[in-house]
């Protein structure tokens, strides 16, 4: 209440200083700052303000959500907002909100349909309620064998008419597919050599990859990312799901003493997606902008974060962390215990009179 106090009482003032002279311009870049300093309490309550636009050279900022600091994970929508920006000649603003200051993860859709931001990476995994088809992304053991098939994956499915119709209800649609290498685990206490050993475990992991573990009869556990080292060197988790880069971001590595190598359960699918209305306000040339942006940016993401992977296992091995390598077989193993989750999407996607299997086979051909 008191941030929607501030805004009745900053109003007026943005009015008289229009009438003292200020650029038009000015005026609404500094309404687009009060909006986002109302806060996501107040999104519902108050309207979101129209991207900043006045003709086709005019200013435009967008705001960006995504959490975490600036990292190889970061890598593609930092190029993305610098290309953007030097194209543009300065006018195209794409500003980065880190650390989730503009919303949690698991509320990008509702920021987005709310005016809150323009765009924001957002976790299929997080949001399998809002968007079940799409949540096909997240689903473990698909054979996604690096980030360029990933990529190609990502965005024929969620440019299928029905993914697309699912993110338009959440005034949503695809930016930029953001693949990730495949999650493994670090933890503490007696490493899982089997199969048997992942029971009881506490796991912070989320999407599908939580779905497989409690298949294996572990417990996954929801941790804030910020809190995941904390939480592993506290014994409220005993492992924790990530690529190999993201434990380092995290430093889930300095709590741990062993980690998984080459089991790849699953791979989180965060792509980055922007308001419909967002788009639909650019000027044309700031589309092709940015839209021309979209090959570098792949580009630096994947290989920042092939970086990054070769890396965190050095930083494994002068831990002195134990590798815990998994056989052919019992990969296949793990992989037999997570049809059933397969199944069941595909029941869910055809219950709404869609081919699932059309669907699947657009996940599987390009990995193929």
């Amino acid at each position: 209440m008191r941030r929607r106090a501030y805004l009745f009482l900053l109003a007026p003032l943005l009015l008289l200083a229009g009438g003292c002279g200020y650029d038009s311009e000015e005026m609404e870049v500094a309404r687009l700052k009060l909006w986002q300093a109302v806060g996501a309490d107040e999104a519902e309550d108050v309207a979101a303000p129209a991207p900043v636009v006045h003709g086709a050279d005019r200013r435009v900022i967008w705001a960006l959500s995504v959490w975490g600091r600036s990292r190889p994970l970061t890598a593609g929508i930092e190029r993305l907002a610098d290309r953007v920006l030097e194209e543009t000649g300065g006018k195209f603003t794409i500003d980065i909100h880190y650390d989730a200051a503009l919303s949690a993860p698991a509320d990008h859709l509702r920021g987005l349909s709310s005016g809150r931001f323009e765009a924001a990476v957002t976790c299929l995994g997080l949001t399998a309620g809002a968007t079940p088809i799409a949540a096909g992304l997240d689903l473990p053991f698909l054979p996604f064998e690096d980030l360029d098939r990933q990529a190609r994956v990502q965005g024929r499915l969620l440019r299928h008419h029905a993914v697309q119709a699912e993110l338009a209800a959440w005034n949503a649609a695809l930016l930029m597919p953001m693949p990730m290498p495949p999650v493994e685990f670090v933890g503490r206490g007696l490493p899982p050599r089997e199969a048997g050993d992942w029971r009881g475990l506490r796991v912070a992991a989320s999407g599908g990859v939580a779905a497989a573990l409690s298949a294996l009869g572990a417990y996954p556990v929801a941790v804030a990312y910020r809190d995941l080292r904390d939480a592993l060197a506290a014994g409220d988790v005993d492992a924790v799901a990530l690529p190999y880069a993201e434990h380092v971001t995290a430093g889930t590595h300095e709590a741990a003493s062993w980690y998984t190598a080459g089991w790849s359960p699953g791979a989180p699918s965060c792509p980055l997606l922007m308001a419909e209305s967002a788009w639909q306000a650019l000027p044309e040339h700031y589309r092709r902008a940015l839209t021309a942006a979209l090959g570098d940016a792949h580009g630096a993401l994947a290989a920042a974060m092939a970086s990054a992977e070769v890396e965190a296992v050095r930083r494994f091995a002068n831990r002195e962390l134990i590798p815990i390598n998994y056989p052919p077989a019992l990969r296949a193993e793990f992989a037999a215990m997570a049809k059933p989750l397969w199944d069941s999407w595909l029941h869910d996607v055809e219950a709404r009179q869609l081919s699932g299997r059309t669907l699947l086979r657009l996940m599987l051909e390009p990995a193929g």
